[in-house]
């Protein structure tokens, strides 16, 4: 499925997602999703999270890849059989170095991956940490930067972070302060998912 996700991501990017939350007067994709500090509803959280995480295991275990651009804008939500949507991961990167002209959203680049200009599987788990702040507090930094000009790291770790402190839900936020903690302590795509599926049966 991920074959055929990336041969249609042109297509499926000049329409990003205009079905999402339609009723609530939002606009498509989930980078334009969460505004004017208004997040998701904690259950679509868990869906859009838990799904991202998937794709992010089979990714990581089963492909030894790493995506290496997770973010909000990357998360691509088409329709499926029933009427749900399906969140799907776009923009695969299939290098380990993170290209000097390479432009990105700061706040997605862990600590690590500034300094060293290297994209790793810890990354991806940095990136998904600041992906969940951003989807229940409404809050999207859409700061661009390019490699060798990425401001103040410290700075954008502690938004990040206090971000965790406007959530209502305890498993979310427990994961986003291990998500964004040092590189050794982050848990696997696999371990975030098997949290998530617990919080959520």
């Amino acid at each position: 499925e991920f074959f055929a996700m990336r041969s249609v991501l042109d297509e499926v990017e000049a329409i990003a997602a205009r079905d999402f939350e339609k009723d609530k007067g939002r606009s498509a994709g989930l980078d334009s999703a969460p505004t004017c500090d208004v997040g998701l509803e904690i259950p679509q959280v868990y869906r859009h999270v838990t799904q991202a995480l998937l794709g992010l295991q089979f990714l990581h275990d089963e492909l030894q890849w790493v995506h290496g651009s997770v973010k909000l804008s990357n998360m691509i939500l088409k329709p499926s059989p029933g009427g749900s949507t399906l969140l799907k991961l776009a923009h695969i990167h299939t290098g380990d170095v993170f290209p000097p002209t390479c432009k990105g959203a700061t706040r997605y680049r862990s600590p690590e991956c500034l300094e060293s200009g290297k994209i790793s599987r810890e990354d991806d788990m940095f990136a998904i940490g600041c992906c969940i702040a951003a989807m229940v507090t409404g809050v999207v930094d859409r700061e661009k930067g390019i490699k060798g000009h990425f401001g103040n790291n410290p700075a954008l770790i502690q938004a990040a972070t206090r971000d965790v402190a406007r959530m209502g839900d305890e498993t979310l936020g427990s994961l986003v302060r291990i998500l964004l903690a040092g590189k050794t302590q982050r848990m696997t795509a696999r371990t975030a998912l098997s949290v998530m599926e617990r919080a959520a049966a």
